[in-house]
């Protein structure tokens, strides 16, 4: 048991969190603290305290214990790793409705108009996020390929020569131009 060696105002924190810990996901540590009536510096200090790096991580794993300990019927009766496998894959395509519940067709249409016509499209991603934004970059570089050269990574910094800004596949422009590069 951590509650005797976490700080009261710690140990709030994490009464607070267990007590609800689907909110506990959807909330940032500026929320909890707010929420618990601490400072943001003690929602930190007590994910640390429970050995995590900082808040998004407890998160992190406070979202997949959740995910992991709600089990379907069919789990429990077929106990076989393909049982498992299956009701992992129900339950991650059960979420999939609420994760896009927030995209609207305009927003959708906004952001593929402006991604067709960029130039160039800058990844970022750090952290937990890392893994998603590579597969993201190779993505874009694979779509792109048919249009254009994905630039490789120089000391330069700057593209190789001949090579073209990525592209999305479906755009209409880059189509347009890999047309006139071809005539």
């Amino acid at each position: 048991m951590l509650a005797p060696s976490l700080q009261p105002s710690e140990r709030r924190v994490a009464e607070a969190i267990a007590a609800d810990v689907e909110a506990a996901i959807e909330r940032t540590a500026q929320e909890v603290a707010r929420v618990v009536g601490v400072g943001r510096a003690s929602v930190v200090r007590t994910a640390q305290s429970l050995d995590y790096e900082g808040y998004p991580q407890l998160r992190v794993a406070l979202a997949r214990e959740v995910a992991l300990n709600s089990s379907t019927a069919d789990d429990e009766v077929d106990g076989s790793m393909l049982g498992m496998l299956r009701g992992a894959v129900d339950r991650f395509a059960g979420r999939l409705s609420h994760t896009v519940s927030a995209l609207t067709e305009e927003n959708l249409q906004d952001f593929v108009r402006v991604l067709d016509e960029s130039e160039r499209v800058l990844v970022a991603a750090n952290g937990l996020s890392a893994p998603l934004g590579l597969d993201l970059a190779m993505r874009l570089c694979l779509w792109a390929a048919r249009w254009s050269t994905c630039p490789t990574r120089s000391r330069s910094r700057s593209p190789p020569a001949g090579s073209a800004p990525v592209r999305p596949a479906w755009s209409s422009r880059a189509r347009e131009r890999a047309g006139r590069r071809s005539r």
